[in-house]
């Protein structure tokens, strides 16, 4: 098994820059593991870019129908060893603020 390989990171977003915010994180780590959701929009994460979903092709129904919160999302990828990751949200500013971090296990 090769272990010199990157681990793989995936994400999507509701749209373009500013307001957008995460709907899908996904991984592959080098020794094979995985892990992939949707993440349900927070009722203040209202933006919704078209063209967004043209490309991701997810739509906001689709998030709401099967999407697991930011905070589950988090907790449910605490649990599989030697993942990461780090999900943004927009603030009341327009700025970002880490809404949902997880740390990778050193090997």
């Amino acid at each position: 098994m090769r272990t010199d390989l990157p681990a793989i990171i995936d994400l999507e977003a509701s749209g373009f820059g500013r307001g957008s915010y995460p709907i899908e994180v996904g991984y592959v780590l080098p020794e094979g593991g995985n892990y992939c959701t949707l993440i349900l929009p927070a009722a203040h994460w209202l933006h919704w870019d078209d063209t967004a979903q043209q490309v991701h092709r997810i739509t906001r129904d689709v998030l709401l129908s099967h999407g697991r919160t930011a905070d589950a999302a988090a907790s449910r990828q605490q649990r599989r060893p030697r993942a990461a990751a780090h999900i943004r949200a927009p603030d009341d500013d327009g700025g970002f603020r880490p809404a949902v971090t997880t740390t990778h296990a050193a090997p």
